[in-house]
């Protein structure tokens, strides 16, 4: 099997470069509200299943 020319290789790195700017960095900031719920919900969670008795929590 060939190797990939160099041309080709240009090619895919310019086309996921593209595809990351257009597709993933406009939802990062999703990824942070995402992070934050998943944190409100997971201290919600212990605070409920540990009745409050964790110091940490308070």
């Amino acid at each position: 099997m060939q190797k990939p020319s160099d041309n080709w290789k240009k090619l895919r790195r310019a086309t996921l470069e593209r595809a990351r700017r257009n597709a993933v960095e406009p939802l990062e900031p999703l990824y942070t509200v995402l992070l934050v719920a998943s944190a409100l919900y997971l201290i919600g969670f212990l605070r409920l299943s540990f009745g409050g008795s964790l110091m940490i929590l308070r």
